[in-house]
């Protein structure tokens, strides 16, 4: 509970604006649990079903679905770290030293990140950690209900996240206990744990069902059996590897660096060595399969490196985390039963680790759960205003946070402007047959180049349909009749400027419009600025500072002219010149 209390403090609230390797789906599960929906490979089925049941339950009592996803990783975390103390009391650690190496699973920053936004990982964890208990608890009593929950949530675990089969040494071992039982005990129960370990495979059934049923949100094609099958056996590329030794010794040092984020070195290495610990009165069995279970998941998190941080290493080290929790737990227990003074000494230096591990991991967790980016793009995109010729308006957003961040809102908040949001693949040119404004927002020009653009639409031409959202089009979208009467204004760069126009939005915005035209082939790299200075409005003066603007559709016009002579005439592109106001000095 204490656990649950911790991650609801930090909780991922509203759409996810954070590009990090924790955030990588944040913002596709967002979308996806509130809709029924289907995730990327391999779709998580179970997971997938129970989390939008869960958000689903939580919109009448007036939880959003952003909310209510990230709660659902929240109340998964607290069984993470239930399941971690019930292990430990399993393995005869006492109540209190069990609760801190609990609470140092909570603390840790893979676990406390997880558990606080929309991701998979705390119920892979969940899956895993019940394996292993059940695996203890037969090892320990050879009973046959702990041998069908350990088939059970082996079947789960492995279907919601094959690498789970790389606990399987670990439980092996763990059962290893009791094998002369053991052959007597499969006779009786292996038809019946065959069966609950095949629930996993079978949950999968729910992405064709889905499919068939018309989820607006879905991932592949699961309803054809190719698709299907692609979504069960799907494997990742291969990981490039080292070629020498001192590769291999570069990559071990890095993942170290990541467990290290977690928790201090020193805490990680006494409490996997608290593990060796679990052997004394004859345990050998418990610290074999424990300490299997670090190693194949570290030895993972090497293998995977990417060179770079990658979701997947974020993930796997988690288990390396709790079984280092847990051998903390390990040594504090068994230095409590020798010595009296050690319980209450180990209590302090507990609390003192805690509070260590809370203010220094705290900020980290917030910085993911509140990083506003995403409502950037949304406020963007919120200043789109119908079409004067009343045509439709497609919007496109490139597939990740973009994308994600706009679907969201265009679901779940009200006020936001009439348009279609198409993905990044979309038929563009079936789009623009019809009629429709393709529109997209500015920054999609720094992610895809003009020259890119051009590959899809063939030659184009670029022009604002609304502050930082500009407009493309096969044709010329201005002519020299569309530019209203002014005086020119050349900027000295080939560029002239030749109506420009500012009004105030509200009380601490303005708009301002240009129409400029350049002449010739434009390869200046310089972008038009703007200067505002003492800008008056009615019963008070305004100072505004320099604001510079890099312009995408200054880029776009030269149009891949190849050097060819060519002139035009279109918007740089509304813009608001923000600032804080402030009355001049006498």
């Amino acid at each position: 509970m204490l656990a649950l209390v911790l991650f609801a403090t930090t909780l991922q609230t509203d759409i996810n604006g954070d590009r990090g390797p924790f955030a990588t789906d944040i913002g596709e599960i967002q979308n996806a649990l509130p809709r029924w929906g289907i995730l990327h490979f391999h779709s998580y089925p179970l997971y997938s079903l129970l989390g939008s049941a869960f958000v689903t339950l939580l919109r009448p009592m007036g939880i959003q679905p952003a909310m209510g996803a990230s709660l659902y990783s929240a109340v998964w975390g607290a069984i993470c770290v239930g399941l971690l103390v019930a292990i430990a009391r399993a393995i005869d650690v006492p109540p209190l030293a069990s609760a801190g190496g609990g609470l140092i699973l909570a603390l840790s920053t893979s676990m406390w990140v997880d558990s606080s936004i929309a991701e998979i990982h705390t119920m892979t964890t969940a899956l895993m950690l019940g394996a292993l208990f059940a695996a203890v608890r037969y090892g320990r009593g050879g009973q046959r209900r702990d041998l069908l929950w350990l088939a059970f949530l082996t079947g789960q675990a492995v279907a919601h996240q094959p690498a789970s089969v790389l606990l399987g040494p670990a439980l092996a071992v763990l059962i290893l206990r009791q094998w002369r039982a053991l052959p007597g005990m499969l006779r009786r129960t292996l038809p019946a744990a065959m069966g609950l370990a095949l629930l996993g495979p079978l949950t999968y059934l729910y992405l064709p069902i889905r499919a068939w049923q018309g989820a607006d949100w879905m991932y592949g094609s699961p309803g054809t059996w190719q698709g299907f099958r692609q979504m069960m056996t799907y494997k990742k590329p291969r990981t490039v590897m080292p070629e020498t030794l001192a590769g291999w010794l570069e990559q071990g040092k890095r993942t170290i660096e990541l467990l290290t984020d977690d928790l201090p070195l020193v805490l990680l290495a006494l409490g996997l060595l608290g593990l060796l610990w679990a052997a004394r009165r004859g345990r050998w069995t418990e610290t074999l399969g424990l300490s299997l279970v670090w190693v194949a998941y570290q030895g993972v998190t090497v293998i995977i490196w990417e060179g770079r941080v990658s979701d997947a290493q974020l993930a796997a080290k988690i288990l390396v985390v709790a079984m280092a929790a847990l051998g903390v737990s390990v040594w504090v227990g068994v230095g409590s039963t020798r010595w009296r003074w050690f319980g209450a000494i180990s209590a302090l230096v507990l609390l003192v680790v805690a509070g260590f591990l809370y203010a220094d991991h705290r900020s980290t967790v917030l910085d993911i759960t509140r990083e506003p980016k995403a409502e950037q793009i949304i406020a963007v995109v919120s200043q789109i205003e119908p079409a004067g010729d009343g045509k439709p308006i497609a919007l496109t957003a490139l597939w990740g946070m973009d994308y994600w961040a706009l679907a969201y809102a265009q679901e779940y908040r009200e006020g936001m402007p009439e348009y279609q949001l198409v993905k990044h693949n979309a038929d563009f040119e079936a789009i623009l047959e019809r009629g429709e404004h393709l529109v997209t927002p500015a920054h999609t020009f720094y992610a895809w180049s003009p020259e890119r653009w051009k590959q899809r639409l063939g030659d184009f031409y670029l022009s604002s349909f609304a502050p930082e959202v500009i407009e493309m089009s096969p044709r010329p979208l201005l002519g020299e009749r569309d530019i209203p009467p002014g005086e020119p204004f050349p900027l000295g760069n080939g560029v002239t400027v030749r109506h420009a126009s500012v009004t105030w939005r509200d009380v601490d915005r303005l708009h301002l419009v240009v129409y400029w035209q350049a002449e010739g082939s434009w390869r200046t790299t310089a972008s038009p600025s703007t200067w505002c200075r003492r800008t008056p409005q009615p019963a008070r003066r305004t100072s505004w500072s320099r604001q510079t603007e890099t312009t995408p559709s200054a880029a776009g016009a030269r149009r891949a002219s190849g050097g060819r002579e060519r002139s035009c005439a279109t918007y740089i592109r509304w813009t608001f010149l923000q600032g804080r106001r402030r009355e001049p000095s006498a």
